[in-house]
């Protein structure tokens, strides 16, 4: 029974990494589909009645394609892989194995760890040095700052109560 439910938790697993590989793409496509339209006719009149303006267009119009089809991309790349593993039972076997075991577990945690912390000190001295420079860029900054504390204070707090 107990190995029935892991091979369940581990087929969610992939079947999420399907989700969101299609939400990869169709967010991709809707990035993309701002430049087209902004094209087709006066995006800045359209959008203007929902309160977003767009600066430095000619540049945000590359950003959007370049960040859509990179979306695209890794959507199609996820989306193939977990197809695969879903139609495979040898491939989906020997996924589930490196999935559940411990030490690779215990790696990702350290190198999600170190990461954080890494930027967490960088993002506090690029606060610290941006306040010296730019009044805008600190703000910004701050506020990710902020954001990324809260995130890690309510991540804490689920896996905390979670075990």
């Amino acid at each position: 029974m107990l190995n029935a439910n892991i091979s369940n938790s581990f087929r969610n697993a992939v079947k999420l990494g399907l989700f969101i590989g299609i939400m990869f793409v169709l967010v991709g496509i809707k990035s993309i589909s701002l430049v087209i339209l902004s094209q087709i006719g006066d995006l800045n009149s359209m959008t203007s009645r929902f309160g977003i303006e767009f600066v430095n267009l000619d540049f945000m119009k590359d950003f959007y394609i370049g960040f859509g089809l990179a979306l695209i991309a890794v959507g199609i790349f996820m989306i193939f892989r977990n197809v695969n593993l879903l139609k495979k039972p040898e491939k989906f076997k020997i996924s589930e194995i490196n999935y559940l075991d411990e030490r690779n577990r215990f790696i990702k945690s350290m190198t999600f760890n170190s990461t954080s912390y890494i930027f967490l000190i960088a993002l506090t001295l690029a606060v610290v040095i941006s306040g010296m420079f730019n009044t805008a860029v600190f703000v910004s900054l701050i506020c990710t700052l902020v954001a990324y504390m809260l995130i890690l204070l309510i991540s804490y707090i689920v896996v905390r109560s979670a075990h």
